[in-house]
């Protein structure tokens, strides 16, 4: 196994790292996916916390997904998915290793699934790369490390973790790309959610956005990340939260831009979902939705999708801490 320091900042090339996927498709034509709620988790929790050794779980997951084609002009074809629970990630002890799937099949038509062996725990910054044969490449990343390569903040996280994982293979116009993203972990119980009172939690952010190539890297196309940080604000009383925070571009850095998101607490469970945006040379608008992780919502974890009108379209995790 090729083992990578997972970190967004790092180029994403056609081929490198990775993210989740399922849920409900929305061709990307600049209307941003509506979310009223976000699955509830209902797997049982096995393992309390991150901190290794680990027992064998399919953990609750919640996920997002883009597929489309990248061509030398721009994109085509691109639809973004989710939040949903449709993506697994699972652990097995006996071989210490992650098993990443979503549903179906890639936009490259390669099997969606990605395995992460030898996984150093507990505190684990993971990655794995296929080869690539013929153009068609896979690769995947698992981390529980706020630390974003960029702007690190040097949190390790003990309830929850973030995954990607990618395929991509060339077509008769360009490089067809699938992108799924997932956050995972030990989720709090919905009568463990408080119901009155107010939390902050500070938030670092990976994201991907599928472009037309920036040029490329050992053959593949180079397409750009993002990492970053923020804060989130939850009103339990009210039912409501915030999110803001920045992002930096890469390969633009430092080049930086800014998001946004807001919405609404799930009524008796563990959820929140509403819209996200930021501007990257012309205005995304999309989805984010998550959960509260830890017996007693001490971190939480999003993932969000997000489109353009030009077609671009974006998707990434959010986890963040008291």
């Amino acid at each position: 196994m090729k083992r990578l320091f997972f970190c967004s900042a790092v180029l994403f090339v056609s081929g490198m790292v990775s993210g989740c996927g399922g849920g409900d498709s929305v061709a990307s034509t600049g209307t941003p996916p509506t979310v009223a709620t976000v699955p509830a988790p209902t797997g049982a929790v096995v393992n309390a916390t991150l901190d290794g050794p680990l027992k064998s779980e399919t953990f609750n997951a919640l996920s997002t997904r883009y597929t489309g084609v990248s061509t030398s002009s721009g994109v085509q074809n691109t639809v973004v998915s989710g939040p949903s629970t449709n993506a697994t990630v699972s652990y097995d002890a006996a071989t210490n290793s992650y098993h990443l799937s979503s549903p179906g099949t890639s936009a490259s038509g390669q099997s969606p699934d990605a395995v992460i062996a030898d996984v150093v725990q507990p505190d684990f910054t993971e990655a794995s790369s296929s080869p690539c044969t013929s153009g068609t490449c896979s690769a995947a990343a698992i981390s529980r490390r706020g630390d974003d390569g960029v702007r690190s903040s040097g949190f390790v996280y003990t309830y929850v973790a973030y995954g990607r994982w990618f395929s991509s293979a060339p077509t008769g116009s360009g490089t067809a790309e699938t992108m799924n993203a997932a956050v995972f972990g030990a989720t709090t119980p919905a009568n463990a959610i408080p119901t009155s009172g107010t939390a902050s939690y500070t938030l670092d952010v990976n994201g991907q956005e599928l472009t037309g190539p920036l040029g490329t890297s050992g053959g593949h196309n180079i397409v750009p990340s993002y990492s970053g940080n923020g804060t989130a604000a939850f009103d339990f009383g009210a039912g409501t939260f915030s999110m803001n925070g920045s992002m930096n571009s890469i390969p633009n850095y430092p080049d930086s831009v800014t998001f946004s998101a807001s919405g609404k607490l799930s009524s008796g469970a563990n959820g929140y979902a509403g819209t996200f945006s930021f501007n990257d040379a012309g205005a995304f608008k999309g989805s984010v939705g998550g959960w509260f992780f830890g017996p007693q919502a001490q971190e939480m974890g999003a993932v969000f999708s997000a489109s353009a009108s030009d077609g671009r379209v974006a998707v990434g995790t959010i986890v963040g801490h008291k």
